[in-house]
Formats: structure tokens, sequence, C-alpha cells
């Protein structure tokens, strides 16, 4: 609702800077509400204005698996893994990209490492809980 007065605001006391900020603000939130093809968008001009920048590879990634193309999820994640090969979170996306491509021993693969990286966690760490919960669905197949 107050998105736009938001955006205005900020772009008027820090140009393009802020602007980035706002395009990251905007995905994150059109994620929040399964709006996919538009946080798609925010992310990708994101990547245009801030080519030097990290890219967010995983979220893009997860935007492209929602939306069916699973093919595009996998280039992302594995261009994330790239920048951060050991990060749990990259490699339980790249998890829920290879089970949607049916490979189930790359899955597994990654499921594992983002479960090493995890093991210390809390219990209730929300992504543990579901890493652990795909990977016993993982083995009943």
């Amino acid at each position: 609702k107050y998105l736009p007065e938001f955006e205005s605001y900020l772009t008027s006391r820090g140009g393009e800077n802020n602007l980035s900020a706002i395009l990251l603000i905007k995905a994150e939130i059109s994620e929040l509400r399964n709006d996919y093809p538009t946080a798609l968008e925010n992310y990708n001009k994101y990547v245009e204005m801030n080519p030097l920048d990290d890219p967010p590879y995983r979220q893009i990634s997860h935007c492209l698996l929602e939306i069916g193309d699973n093919k595009k999820a996998r280039k992302n994640i594995e261009l994330a893994l790239k920048q951060y090969p050991y990060g749990p979170k990259n490699n339980f996306e790249a998890a829920k990209v290879y089970m949607q491509l049916k490979d189930q021993d790359k899955a597994l693969e990654h499921l594992n490492r983002a479960l090493e990286v995890w093991k210390d966690a809390d219990s209730t760490y929300k992504p543990y809980q579901q890493a652990l919960e795909a990977k016993k669905q993982l083995e009943d197949i």
C-alpha cells in the first residue's frame, strides 16, 4: 500500500543507490505474495543496475522454479553455487530444483550439504526442518 510513496521518498534522498534497494524490496515482497513474474522482473532489473554486485541467483532460481521454468532455475542455482558452494540455502534450493528435474542423486547431494551446515541449527529453524522433510521424501522414493 505504501510502497510507491516509500519508493518516491528513497529515490529523492539517494537516487540510484536507493533505487537498487527498492528493486530488491519490491522483488522480495512480490515473492512473499507469490507474484513470481513481478519478483523476477525486479530481480532482473536489480541485476542490470548492479552488474558487479552479488546477483540474487538463488532468489531468481526460486521464482523460476515456482513458475515451472526448471531449466532456467537450474542455470541460476548453478550460478549461485559457483559464488557460495557451501551456502546451505543455495544447496537447499538446488535440491528443490533437482527434485523437480527428477535427479534424485543430485538432489540428495545438495540436501546433505545443506543439512551438514545446519547440523547444529536450532531444531525449530524452519529451513532445516524443511530440508529434513525433503530428505525423508527422497529416501522414501
